[in-house]
């Protein structure tokens, strides 16, 4: 119930397919899930490129769990440009603003068209979006969405979504289509679904209150 108002409140429609959102027992819980997902369809070998700038916790998390890890300069054009042609990597992870002392903004909807355009193979962006919330161009990013370009959006829920509480953790990881389904076999298998105690402490979501926040 939680994760369907969540949508229904926070997350655009865009054509018949809407978004699906999936909570976590927190926010790196949904980084794991969105990592179990790729790893259970593709080979653990392959290319995976991210932002240099993303959470210290990201960048721990995402060198350890695959076998090569391209780190590159979200602020360079030109560099991650080339690495999208050289590489053909799996995935793509960023943050939509950087927790970092420049606050740096990575150009998300210019990667993922770049993405759209160059790649060849099954890839995916995956996106964290825990400093942004509603404040990110969710329509205009699921846009870019093809057969190929697969999106995934994650967040911590402490950010913003408990209006300053902060009363438990949790996170959410959101997906459109048959990528949906997978997420859901990924939290199942990696155990990383939020349980109902949790869920029963959050704040029933509202974009109103959410955007006065």
């Amino acid at each position: 119930a939680y994760e369907k108002k969540f949508v229904s409140e926070y997350l655009p429609r865009i054509g018949l397919l809407p978004i699906e959102a999936f909570v976590t027992s927190s926010g790196m819980a949904a980084l794991t899930t969105a990592i179990v997902m790729i790893h259970r369809l593709h080979s653990s070998n392959n290319t995976v490129l991210v932002g240099k700038h993303s959470y210290f916790q990201n960048l721990e998390l995402l060198s350890k769990s695959f076998s090569r890890v391209v780190i590159f300069d979200e602020e360079n054009e030109r560099e991650w440009q080339d690495l999208v042609v050289r590489e053909r990597p799996i995935a793509v992870f960023v943050d939509t603003m950087c927790n970092v002392a420049s606050l740096v903004v990575p150009p998300i909807l210019e990667i993922a068209d770049f993405l759209r355009k160059n790649i060849n193979n099954r890839t995916y962006l995956v996106v964290d979006n825990s400093m942004l919330s509603i404040g990110f161009p969710f329509k205009k990013l699921l846009r870019y969405r093809s057969r190929k370009l697969e999106i995934v959006v994650w967040e911590s829920l402490n950010k913003y979504y408990q209006f300053g509480l902060d009363r438990v953790t949790g996170g959410v990881v959101c997906g459109r289509s048959g990528i949906a389904l997978e997420l859901f076999h990924a939290r199942m298998h990696a155990g990383t679904i939020m349980n109902d105690m949790q869920v029963a402490m959050l704040p029933t979501p509202s974009y109103k209150y959410l955007k006065l926040y």
